[in-house]
């Protein structure tokens, strides 16, 4: 769920990077063990001759920004936030699917803009959910 015409337009989204990147087994490329430090020289944009990044053609593209982001949180399921939260993975989907509805002005009762503090815990508290 995201709006792709401003992910498009006003993000790096579709900017390519650096073959060197990688996430393997939860950790970044550039890990020093012994140091427990990054090195990030390889957290760079792929650049043209002109020195300027270089701009995939879409989305799809797994050298781009976004297609780097998806499969970074891909692993982040329900299943996942129930067990780090303690929270049934439904009732996670729900408060998802509530926000999602609230945010993206979809439904009778939902909002243009992003909801105020009020608003949120409006929302929450009609999937039964109390916040401080």
């Amino acid at each position: 769920m995201y709006d792709q015409k401003y992910v498009l337009n006003y993000t790096n989204a579709l900017i390519k990077v650096t073959k060197e990147y990688k996430l393997e087994d939860g950790l970044f490329s550039g890990y020093n063990e012994k140091t427990r430090k990054y090195a990030v020289t390889s957290w760079g944009y792929q650049l043209g001759p002109d020195k300027k990044p270089l701009k995939a053609e879409n989305i799809e593209d797994p050298d781009c920004v976004f297609a780097k982001l998806k499969t970074h949180y891909s692993r982040y399921t329900f299943e996942t936030a129930e067990k780090i939260s303690g929270i049934p993975a439904a009732k996670i989907k729900e408060i998802a699917d509530e926000q999602f509805k609230l945010l993206f002005n979809v439904g009778s009762n939902s909002l243009v803009s992003i909801p105020n503090r009020q608003l949120v815990r409006s929302a929450l508290a009609k999937l039964d959910i109390r916040v401080q």
